[in-house]
């Protein structure tokens, strides 16, 4: 696969794309002291196409973040089935991260691309209510890197959706190599504003909120004041995200290099997922625009309880915007 380099020119802050994959940004690089700090991980192999869609970079997520049980739901009286990795119980993430995006615009520092479900691969119609369209451009401003997705429905039905990022950032963060990087990792910080999390059975919701604290890989910590990563695993989906000014911001610090990693999203999205892979060499900062598996909470009528799934509907010409931003703090 060939990759899209972008630049800025007056600070050497560079980020490598994959159109052919997702459209993932698999490597965003600042310069500090000369060197270059890589903010993402990519596993080895990745831009050649050896590696999952969904396991480096930021994998887009659409029209569905997380998953769907089974790998089927119900929708306008219809039930879908959807693609099911081979090994996996549940359908994953959308079809948008595994298939090519066409390039639309290209310059020294942005690039924008395009998927739209009826033009890049039909067969999804069958497995979806509805034609969807998803625009992304990103652009490097400064030492930031900046991801704008426009979503659109070109299609003459509703069509049901949910948005997710899955961006992995590299810990610990610094341009070393080699021996103890995963007991430097083990002292990193994550700090993220979330006040609630869903209950999770088998890696789906139940429908039950709780507090961010009582979630096993929290030990009663509180993330809005930060956690050390230490050995703690995390896989779950938090909730109440709390914005000011419309922006939600979570922070990933290396204490030992001083660097730290900040993580900004608009309030188009409402929940937060935190994963933390066994490699020990990342930690995902998650904004979706829905619970995982909402269409069986909402059948079940968890939609009218508590905050509801944030199940949202396109309608035919109708489109809707979403940003993310991340950069050194």
């Amino acid at each position: 696969m060939t990759p899209v380099t972008i630049t800025a020119a007056a600070t050497g802050a560079t980020a490598e794309i994959l159109p052919e994959l997702g459209f993932n940004c698999y490597s965003f690089r600042v310069q500090r002291g000369g060197e270059p700090i890589e903010l993402l991980w990519a596993a080895e192999g990745f831009r050649e196409g050896g590696e999952r869609p969904s396991g480096s970079g930021i994998p887009i997520l659409f029209p569905f973040p997380g998953r769907i049980g089974q790998g089927r739901f119900r929708y306008g009286g219809r039930e879908y089935s959807l693609e099911v990795e081979e090994g996996r119980e549940h359908a994953l993430h959308g079809f948008a991260y595994t298939r090519p995006w066409r390039v639309l615009e290209r310059a020294s520092d942005r690039v924008t691309a395009q998927f739209t479900a009826s033009i890049d691969d039909p067969t999804i119609l069958d497995r979806w209510p509805a034609d969807f369209q998803i625009t992304a451009s990103y652009r490097i401003e400064q030492e930031e890197l900046v991801l704008d997705i426009k979503l659109e429905n070109p299609g003459q039905t509703s069509c049901p959706w949910g948005l997710g990022l899955h961006p992995y950032f590299r810990v610990p963060i610094d341009s070393a190599a080699g021996d103890g990087r995963a007991g430097r990792a083990a002292e990193c910080e994550l700090q993220v504003p979330v006040a609630k999390a869903w209950e999770l059975d088998a890696m789906l919701p139940t429908g039950k909120i709780l507090a961010a604290t009582e979630i096993e890989g929290m030990r009663g910590e509180d993330l809005r004041t930060g956690v050390t990563l230490g050995d703690r695993h995390l896989d779950d989906v938090f909730t109440g995200v709390e914005f000011v000014d419309g922006v939600a911001t979570s922070r990933l610090r290396d204490p030992q290099s001083g660097h730290a990693i900040a993580v900004r999203f608009d309030d188009t999205f409402r929940e937060c997922v935190l994963y933390t892979p066994d490699t020990r060499e990342a930690v995902c900062i998650e904004p979706y625009t829905c619970v995982p598996d909402a269409y069986a909470l909402a059948e079940r009528g968890i939609e009218t309880e508590s905050i509801g799934t944030g199940l949202r509907l396109l309608e035919p010409g109708q489109s809707v915007e979403a940003w993310m931003r991340v950069g050194l703090a």
